[in-house]
C-alpha cells in the first residue's frame, strides 16, 4: 500500500488545476505516492502533468454530486492516507512530508495552515477569515474539533468504513463531527501549509455559499434527524444567525487579526453569512434542487474566482 493518495477534483479550469497538480508533483517524497485526478470535464484537453506515472485520471459524471465524485476517488485509492486538495489551491513545500509525519500520531484526520493565494483582491480577506479563521497564520499545532474543509487528510481505512460516505465528503464538517463523536482525534498541524484561491465577486460568492450551505443544511438535517419544527426554526432564524456566527468568528481570530481590520470587513462578512444562513434554512426545509447541485459543482471547479485565473493562461 502506498503512503498517500492525493485526490484532486477538476473541471473546466484546466490551467488552474494544472497548477494544483504541479504543486503536488514537485513535493519532496512524491515519487512514492499516487495522485488521483477526478475529471468532471474529460472532453477537454488533458491536464499538463497528467501523463506522469504517479497520476491516475478517473472520469466522473456530472450527474453525481461532489461527495459522490470524491467517494469514487477514495474507492480506487491505494494510499494509507487520503489527502484532498482543491483544484484552486496549491500545496506549499514540505506539505507532503508533513502530512506523512503528522499521521504517525494517533489521529484519524489532519489539517493544515491556510494561506491566501490572491491577497488584496476584493472579498479575499473576508473569505479567508470566514472560511478558515481558526486555521490561518499563525496557527497552533493542536487537537481540533474541525479542520479545513475539502483540503484535509484522513486515514483511508476510516473513510472506507463509513456508511453514506458521499454525504460526509460533500459536507466535511459532518465527517469531522462524526469522527470526534466516535472517539477519534483530529490534528491541526501548521507545518502542513497550502494556499486557497478566494472568490472575488458577489455573483460567484452568492452561488457558492448559498448552494454549499443549502447542501449542508439538508444533509445535516438528515444525519441528525431534525424534526419539521426544528427545520422551520433554522429557516426563520436566518437573519439572526449571521451575527452569532460573526461573533464566534471574532473570538477565533482576535489573536491573529487586527480588530479594526475585522470591523472594516464586517459588511463583507455579513453578506457572506447571510448567503450561508439562508442556504442552511432553505436546505433544511426544502432539500437540494438540481440547479443548486450544479451550481455548487460549477463554483468549485468551473467558474472564474479571481483575476489570478487569467494569469494561468499566460
Amino acid at each position: 500500500m502506498l503512503p498517500v493518495s492525493v485526490i484532486i477534483l477538476v473541471g473546466e479550469r484546466r490551467e488552474r488545476a494544472t497548477s494544483a497538480l504541479k504543486s503536488v508533483l514537485d513535493q519532496r517524497g512524491s515519487e512514492k505516492i499516487e495522485i488521483i485526478i477526478l475529471d468532471a470535464s474529460p472532453q477537454l484537453e488533458k491536464l499538463a502533468g497528467a501523463d506522469d506515472e504517479r497520476v491516475k485520471v478517473v472520469s466522473v459524471s456530472r450527474k453525481l454530486n461532489i461527495g459522490q465524485m470524491k467517494e469514487r476517488g477514495v474507492r480506487v485509492a491505494k494510499g494509507k492516507i487520503i489527502a484532498f486538495l482543491e483544484e484552486h489551491c496549491i500545496a506549499h513545500s514540505n506539505w507532503l512530508c508533513s502530512i506523512i509525519e503528522a499521521h504517525k500520531g494517533n489521529y484519524i484526520g489532519v489539517g493544515g495552515e491556510v494561506h491566501k493565494r490572491n491577497p488584496g483582491e476584493r472579498f479575499c480577506d473576508a473569505i479567508h477569515i470566514n472560511n478558515y479563521g481558526r486555521w490561518i497564520y499563525p496557527a497552533k499545532r493542536q487537537e481540533e474539533i474541525l479542520l479545513p474543509g475539502h483540503n484535509s487528510t484522513y486515514k483511508s481505512e476510516f473513510l472506507r468504513s463509513l456508511e453514506n460516505l458521499s454525504i460526509y465528503l460533500e459536507c466535511e464538517a459532518l465527517l469531522q463531527w462524526k469522527a470526534i463523536n466516535s472517539g477519534y482525534k483530529l490534528l491541526l498541524d501548521p507545518s502542513i501549509k497550502f494556499s486557497h484561491l478566494n472568490e472575488s465577486n458577489v455573483k460567484v460568492i452568492w452561488q457558492g455559499y448559498y448552494s454549499w450551505h443549502k447542501s449542508f443544511g439538508y444533509y445535516r438535517s438528515k444525519v441528525y434527524q431534525w424534526g419539521v419544527l426544528y427545520r422551520v426554526f433554522n429557516l426563520l432564524i436566518f437573519p439572526v444567525r449571521p451575527f452569532i456566527r460573526i461573533a464566534k468568528m471574532w473570538l477565533a481570530v482576535k489573536s491573529k487579526v487586527n480588530k479594526w481590520r475585522f470591523l472594516n470587513l464586517f459588511l463583507q462578512l455579513l453578506l457572506i453569512q447571510f448567503f450561508s444562513s439562508l442556504g442552511i434554512g432553505m436546505g433544511a426545509c426544502f432539500g437540494i434542487s438540481e440547479k443548486s447541485r450544479l451550481n455548487l459543482i460549477a463554483n468549485e471547479i468551473d467558474l472564474k474566482r479571481s483575476k489570478l485565473d487569467d494569469s494561468f493562461k499566460k
